[in-house]
């Protein structure tokens, strides 16, 4: 979605992809309640002078972990920048889980993603041990599809870094808790909540796609995309036992989130 979004010519790249801002790299130094202060050293993530020449460019940043992080990403984001257009983009959550592992244990990265990666808990583990470690701590907290957000957040987001994501396979995709806390409190008119499915397929279908997204952010449409597969890793396919297991385990958080959503999310 981010590389799809930038080839837009009245997109501009932020100079991060992953700003970090409203979670880990939050300005601390300065004070809480200075609203403008923060949203000046915000914008520095962005090309400034770009904007300020033509102000009907655009820009935007993709960091996954404001959608686990709500608790303390949503408070800062609603004072700081509550004009924004948010695209929360989901993956089936089996699929989210292992793709996490394999992206974590990988031995590849710049010398920046490998330090990170190594501070990882399961770094080492198989599988199949990190997913039965994340259900015992589910079990432990009494977090079940019936618990509430706030229940969510006090007993299981409290105890998550946010200096790195190599932790929560599972817990990131109970996307029922985050996506309310959203729902909730972000104007709904600023949000568009996908699947990854959505912008998969052949030319025609994508740039439907993204037209649709162009048109949520008021941008004029696009005739053609360069839709190659970007950012891929290549792995060996989740065993169909382990994957019939975890599809029991999400399809009652699943329920939940499609009620919340009032449609089912294609997978």
């Amino acid at each position: 979605m981010y590389e799809y979004l930038n080839q837009h010519s009245l997109v501009a790249r932020s100079k991060r992809r992953e700003t970090h801002y409203f979670d880990w790299r939050f300005n601390h130094k300065l004070p809480a309640d200075d609203t403008n202060a923060h949203r000046l050293f915000y914008l520095k993530f962005f090309e400034e002078e770009l904007l300020q020449r033509h102000p009907s460019i655009i820009t935007g940043e993709s960091t996954p972990s404001y959608l686990l992080h709500y608790d303390i990403v949503l408070p800062r984001m609603l004072q700081i920048v509550p004009w924004a257009k948010l695209i929360i983009m989901l993956r089936n959550p089996v699929d989210r889980a292992y793709s996490q592992y394999q992206m974590i244990q990988d031995p590849n990265g710049t010398p920046e993603q490998l330090q990170v990666r190594g501070q990882s808990a399961f770094v080492g583990k198989s599988f199949a041990e990190v997913i039965d470690e994340e259900m015992a701590e589910l079990a432990r907290a009494n977090i079940t599809p019936e618990s509430t957000m706030e229940d969510f957040a006090q007993s299981i987001l409290k105890t998550r870094p946010m200096n790195h994501g190599g932790h929560s396979l599972l817990i990131r995709g109970l996307y029922c808790f985050q996506i309310e806390s959203y729902l909730k409190q972000w104007p709904a008119d600023q949000l568009k909540i996908m699947s990854i499915k959505d912008i998969q397929g052949g030319q025609e279908a994508v740039v439907s796609t993204m037209n649709d997204v162009f048109s949520f952010l008021k941008l004029p449409p696009l005739d053609e995309l360069d839709i190659e597969p970007k950012n891929t890793r290549k792995y060996d396919p989740l065993d169909a036992e382990t994957r019939q297991r975890l599809d029991e385990f999400f399809r009652p958080y699943n329920e939940r989130l499609f009620s919340l959503l009032g449609r089912v999310m294609q997978w």
